[in-house]
């Protein structure tokens, strides 16, 4: 029987529906959590239908940058582009700036 090896997070995201992306020990895989629509993926951190720069839906895998914040929103890479998401909406991030 042939041992299987651990993934590391970028391999877990990238089968999660995540897509590759920084590879900086200081980003985290998390999920969006919303019940309609999407997640915001914003240029600023603030809500403004102007700022949108990608659409994130339910379920999606992404990472976010635990130790960046703004008020309720966190820095987070989506499908190469960057920008920040409210954390509201994202399953594995606890209020306490840490990844799970």
């Amino acid at each position: 029987m042939e041992k299987m090896e651990k993934m590391n997070d970028q391999e877990l995201g990238a089968i999660a529906g995540g897509t590759g992306a920084p590879v900086d020990p200081g980003w985290k895989w998390v999920k969006a959590s919303v019940n309609t629509g999407y997640l915001a993926l914003r240029s600023f951190p603030t809500y403004d239908s102007r700022n949108e720069a990608a659409k994130i839906v339910n379920g999606t895998a992404f990472q976010i940058k635990p130790d960046k914040t703004n008020g309720d929103y966190v820095y987070a890479y989506f499908n190469g582009n960057y920008g920040w998401v409210n954390s509201k909406y994202v399953v594995g991030f606890q209020t306490n700036n840490t990844a799970l």
